[in-house]
């Protein structure tokens, strides 16, 4: 973990971590403490051992009088969100399940969509594809937690059956968290919320399709101006043919780009899609890391002297569809911890040179099939 404090950056306080079970000890203990607002919005929220922890510490704010807005996905969270939203509502904190599966009509009465439970089905089925993949919490529009990690035990769990996952959260303090709570208020209204100078340079999010264009392009902006340096370490990698094309016309420039992937993964043919770019991005002078230390599920760019981390993977579901959230770090301490940590990451990665890909080549003929459909995965 580190941590910096600086009143000339967007965001006046930072903490990065890269160890789950402290990310959600600070997070827990920062919602033991709200006194007037908190805002959560999570991809996963597993009724588990970490999810009953988090629902006991809204609950507790709630009957402190804490006003409390949630939201889940409705697949990502799945069988648990009835649960947690039943738990959470019978506390009077206010909860919805982003559009929950078709089949599941119980989650309905806390859904976004109006409506008769035919139409909301009919809907639903139409956006199965469109998921809110953001992990967010704000509390008292002092402080933001975000990053890769969900509201799930297994994120913190590393024994030995199972692979153990390697995220990164990151804390915020300032008055710009404000900034945050205003976007998840026209969010949870459904209304449009344009993007602002702030929250196209400081924070990245998707919620609407200006916002989203302008999310992609920031993106595209900084590979395309950058330096000296771009390391990148995502869980799932697919990326638009425009950040292809950015990272090639970087390292012509003499960029040195590194890529750190995930040899195991969650999604199963995910390494297997990754793996078919492996020679282009070889070819374009990019240097490919496998992580070999179990689940890596990180979601950060680090370009040149700023890093965007949060939510968003670089992959056609992240780019064209799911909503995402991301914040972008700036102070000298917080890049000099990441870099460290990135190089620590390559140490416990196997890098894959031209001679390895021959290994590759059984398998490239199954890998070239999920990137035929990799627009929808």
């Amino acid at each position: 973990m580190s941590s910096f404090s600086d009143d000339k950056h967007f965001w006046h306080t930072e903490q990065v971590f890269d160890d789950a079970a402290i990310y959600f000890e600070e997070l827990i203990h920062s919602l033991e403490h709200a006194v007037a607002r908190v805002n959560v919005d999570f991809y996963i929220f597993k009724y588990d051992e970490l999810g009953k922890r988090v629902i006991g510490a809204l609950t507790r704010a709630a009957k402190r009088g804490v006003e409390i807005r949630v939201v889940i996905d409705g697949v990502g969270s799945g069988d648990s969100a009835n649960i947690v939203a039943s738990i959470l509502d019978h506390a009077n904190i206010s909860v919805r399940i982003f559009r929950p599966l078709p089949w599941y009509l119980t989650h309905y009465q806390w859904s976004f969509k109006d409506g008769s439970k035919v139409k909301k089905m009919l809907y639903y089925f139409a956006s199965l594809n469109r998921r809110d993949h953001r992990k967010l919490c704000t509390i008292d529009s002092k402080f933001a937690f975000c990053g890769s990690l969900n509201i799930a035990q297994y994120h913190i769990d590393t024994g030995t059956q199972r692979s153990p996952w390697h995220d990164y959260g990151v804390k915020l303090e300032g008055k710009n968290v404000g900034l945050l709570d205003e976007d998840f208020s026209a969010f949870w209204s459904q209304q449009a919320h344009n993007p602002s100078k702030h929250n196209i340079t400081n924070f990245l999010s998707n919620a609407s399709p200006a916002k989203r264009s302008a999310r992609n392009s920031f993106v595209s902006r900084k590979i395309a101006n950058a330096r000296k340096t771009i390391s990148i370490c995502t869980a799932y990698f697919s990326p638009s043919g425009a950040i292809l094309k950015a990272l090639s016309a970087a390292c012509t420039r003499g960029v040195a780009v590194n890529l750190i992937v995930s040899a195991k993964s969650d999604i199963f043919l995910s390494p297997l899609l990754t793996s078919t770019y492996y020679s282009d991005l070889l070819g374009m002078g990019v240097r490919v890391f496998e992580y070999q230390r179990g689940i890596l599920h990180a979601k950060l760019m680090l370009i040149d002297d700023e890093c965007i981390i949060g939510s968003s993977n670089l992959n056609h579901r992240s780019y064209y569809h799911d909503l995402e959230l991301d914040v972008v770090l700036t102070t000298s301490a917080a890049i000099t911890s990441l870099k460290s940590k990135l190089a620590r990451d390559r140490a416990n990665s196997h890098e894959i040179t031209p001679p390895s890909l021959r290994g590759l080549n059984k398998v490239k003929l199954f890998g070239w099939l999920p990137r035929i459909f990799r627009y929808w995965s």
